[in-house]
């Protein structure tokens, strides 16, 4: 009796209930919120488009995601490709299987996975682990990856945030704020790793570069190089790993 009823529940998710207030389509191609929208069951799309709110109680599977809205989806989300320039909640697995891009504000409480780049020029958090071919990060304000980053080549680098009066993209009366932070536990890279404004527990790579403003509690391992800022702390010098 209870395998009948899992399998009811789970035909009745393939058949989403899709609920929008403002304007939208649906379609097996695109899937459109310029307003306010909710679906509860799983959607499979090739284009998700956000530019209002929407949130999705279901599995999603989707070639492209764009979200420059505000997104929340309470289960797993797979797609090729991701961009990100508003705010967005995945609270399972998020797996990429070409590149995510993010400018806006990302959390997933899952891992993060891409079997190409993941780029992100915001604020990024993370409650599990992040694997990816590339990573790049240019810091703003304070994220975390909580479980670690592991990807071939790793960059991260920290801007400091200019707020007052911007003309002709010149800041005047104004001041430069604190930079990008960005906490994690273990950093492992195949080839290069260069990192600023990280709080970590160990570094591991090729070719190594701790920048300023970071703290790495543990080792510092590298297999060829190694180069560290003379404001960057580390618990102990740096060790080369044998071939």
């Amino acid at each position: 009796m209870a395998e009948k009823f899992d399998s009811y529940e789970r035909a009745l998710r393939r058949i989403p209930v899709i609920r929008i207030s403002g304007s939208g389509k649906f379609s097996e191609d695109e899937f459109e919120v310029s307003g306010s929208g909710r679906v509860i069951g799983d959607l499979k799309t090739k284009l998700l488009r956000v530019s209002g709110s929407l949130s999705v109680d279901g599995l999603i599977e989707a070639h492209q995601i764009s979200v420059s809205g505000s997104a929340s989806f309470n289960d797993k989300v797979s797609c090729d490709m991701m961009s990100i320039s508003g705010s967005c909640r995945v609270d399972g697995d998020l797996t990429i299987s070409e590149s995510m891009v993010s400018s806006g504000s990302l959390k997933v409480f899952g891992n993060l996975k891409s079997d190409g780049l993941i780029d992100v020029r915001g604020r990024i958090v993370v409650n599990g682990s992040v694997k990816a071919k590339t990573f790049l990060a240019d810091l703003k304000g304070t994220s975390e990856i909580k479980r670690g980053i592991e990807a071939d080549d790793i960059e991260i680098r920290s801007t400091p945030r200019e707020r007052g009066i911007v003309v002709f993209g010149v800041t005047i009366l104004g001041f430069r704020g604190g930079e990008g932070r960005l906490y994690t536990s273990n950093i492992r890279a195949k080839n290069r790793v260069y990192i600023e404004g990280v709080i970590c527990d160990s570094v591991e790579g090729s070719d190594v570069e701790i920048g300023r403003g970071c703290e790495v509690k543990g080792k510092v391992l590298f297999r060829n190089s190694v180069k560290v800022h003379e404001g960057a702390k580390l618990s102990s010098p740096p060790e080369k790993l044998e071939e």
